[in-house]
């Protein structure tokens, strides 16, 4: 079991290495203001053949008369995108799933201030927010990936400065437990 294992490790590395290095424009994009992050298996480091790319795209934003506005402007989102498409079609990864429909940007405020209301799942923030803190790996924008955990744990934090000595991360908890909750039940959906 172990050479399995440790052979979808080596396997998932090389491939996110080859595509890491193949993104030209990507790391200049993204700057300081944005990261590309990868999940699911390759997140986890246990690809295969067979497994497909799950990527976010998260930036940096500011709130401007109460309107989020993201520092990643909407044409280079488009020119990460497809990047992001391109290059995955040469190294031959499998399509991305319908027709990329998951393939989304989010801004980091988006992300933190969604926690809890009652768009999270709707608008897919809580599981990129979720798999952002359980299974991502930076594909570009790496210290923006950082500070953005960093941000998202700040929020389930933000409310009990007075008990940090006794504080249970139950908020964190329950969205962990309801993560896979959901995953747990489309798998049954699924397969039945």
């Amino acid at each position: 079991m172990g050479k399995i294992i440790d052979g979808r490790r080596q396997f998932s590395d090389e491939r996110f290495e080859q595509l890491r290095v193949s993104l030209e424009r990507a790391p200049e994009i993204c700057a300081d203001k944005a990261c590309i992050y990868a999940t699911g298996s390759f997140g986890r480091r246990e690809a295969s053949p067979h497994s497909d790319l799950d990527l976010f795209i998260v930036s940096l934003s500011y709130d401007r008369d109460g309107v989020d506005w993201s520092y990643l402007s909407k044409l280079n989102e488009i020119l990460l995108k497809a990047e992001l498409i391109r290059e995955s079609m040469r190294l031959k990864f499998p399509e991305f799933s319908q027709d990329g429909r998951f393939l989304q940007h989010h801004t980091a405020r988006k992300l933190i201030r969604s926690t809890g209301n009652q768009y999270d799942d709707a608008e897919n923030t809580f599981t990129a927010r979720l798999l952002l803190l359980l299974e991502s790996r930076p594909l570009a924008g790496k210290d923006v990936h950082a500070r953005i955990i960093d941000d998202v744990i700040e929020r389930y934090w933000r409310e009990f400065p007075d008990y940090s000595d006794r504080f249970m991360p139950a908020y964190l908890a329950n969205d962990i437990l309801r993560y896979w909750r959901t995953l747990c039940l489309n798998y049954e959906a699924n397969t039945s």
